[in-house]
């Protein structure tokens, strides 16, 4: 009977002991996250701490875990640089090889503007430099060389090669067009008038003014209204195109024969020196920058040889990843890694820290509790084995 009782007191110590201490061990590890809301003003260590928590793993995470220097050493593996490599070999081919719009068409409207604007800033810029050059006489010696080259590559070349029929169609239909305008303006008729009353008043007499005019006038008015005729026109363009056609199987060297290359050159250089010739020279620069906008790019790897993608990722790799580690540590620095942590993790609700951190120590935190219990069952061991020792005293 004494020794069933022993057995019994000692199972009731050690059960009692180890579910003491499991439940005490439980409780300690559950008042970790809970209450997660204050409840009587008792709650839960870690989300009353959280802010705490927060700037100590920010702290520890910017101080010593991940520090600038550390992401540069990082970005420094040869992994990393493979792919670099890779990526960088892939972007220029598809560079290379992709069939691109016009420039008007890939390009945003504000950055078009901006093209649009600085690109007639140079043509004029061009007009203006032009202009310039034109007046020194490094230009007047250029034009007279370029004069004497020029008769002497076409001396020999047939007239007719340069001025096949469309060209003697459009120049006749320009002359057409001179002659008109030439026919209907007013200076025309102003200086008709005024050379006809000159010689009718050299005729008549100086003291007949009034006489002269009248007789200028009328003189005038029918010479005007006979160059004005059809006929007259009709004659004039008859005689371009007899001058046209007289030279077609002539050289140029015929033509050029009667001026020599100082006279070629000074009526070129008096020309560019015109007010005229800087406005053409600007629209001409303006046009053709312009019409680079609405050509189209196409793909850029046809100009090159078929290894050029391999070739250009081979020489810009290494200086382009030497450019990104020498900034990375810098890069790295403006980033405030703790700040970015301490925020979030206050931004997380208590339910989700409880996540993260049982996500980390669920074993230890079991084993913490199994540790209790064990814990616990062994003081009831020992208060049952001090219990007898006292008996036996």
């Amino acid at each position: 009977m004494d020794t069933n009782a022993t057995w019994f007191q000692f199972t009731i110590n050690v059960v009692l002991g180890a579910v003491s201490g499991g439940i005490t061990t439980d409780v300690g590890v559950r008042l970790l996250f809970r209450p997660r809301t204050p409840i009587f003003g008792l709650q839960g260590a870690i989300p009353k701490n959280k802010a705490r928590l927060a700037r100590s793993v920010a702290k520890t995470l910017g101080e010593r875990l991940l520090t600038p220097a550390d992401i540069a050493r990082e970005i420094d593996r040869p992994e990393l640089r493979a792919a670099f490599d890779n990526v960088l070999a892939k972007a220029i081919s598809a560079a290379l090889e992709t069939e691109l719009d016009t420039p008007r068409a890939l390009l945003p409207a504000s950055v078009l503007a901006e093209v649009e604007h600085a690109l007639a800033d140079v043509a004029e810029r061009g007009a203006d430099r032009f202009h310039d050059y034109a007046g020194t006489p490094a230009f007047e010696s250029r034009a007279t060389a370029l004069v004497a080259k020029a008769r002497s590559e076409i001396a020999t070349h047939p007239v007719h090669a340069v001025l096949t029929a469309d060209r003697r169609s459009a120049l006749l239909a320009q002359a057409r067009k001179w002659v008109d305008a030439m026919f209907d303006s007013g200076e025309l008729a102003d200086g008709v008038r005024t050379w006809v009353t000159q010689r009718a008043g050299s005729l008549v007499g100086g003291s007949e003014g009034r006489l002269a005019r009248a007789v200028g006038e009328r003189l005038a008015d029918g010479l005007l209204r006979a160059l004005k005729g059809e006929s007259s026109r009709a004659f004039l363009i008859e005689k371009v195109e007899a001058a046209l056609e007289g030279v077609l199987h002539r050289t140029w060297g015929d033509l050029l024969a009667p001026m020599d290359d100082g006279a070629i050159a000074g009526v070129a250089v008096e020309l560019a020196r015109g007010p005229r010739a800087r406005e053409v020279a600007a629209q001409a620069l303006g046009s053709g920058l312009a019409g680079l906008l609405d050509r189209p790019i196409g793909r850029i790897g046809r100009w090159l040889p078929e290894d050029a993608p391999t070739r250009l990722a081979a020489a810009l790799s290494p200086t382009l990843w030497e450019w990104i580690l020498s900034q990375a540590e810098s890069v790295a620095a403006q980033v405030d890694a703790p700040g970015i942590v301490e925020r979030r993790i206050n931004m997380f609700e208590a339910e989700k820290v409880e996540q993260i951190v049982r996500g980390v120590a669920q074993r230890e935190l079991t084993l913490i509790i199994l540790l209790g219990y064990v814990l616990g069952g062994l003081m009831g061991l020992a208060t049952w084995g001090f219990v007898e020792m006292a008996k036996r005293v």
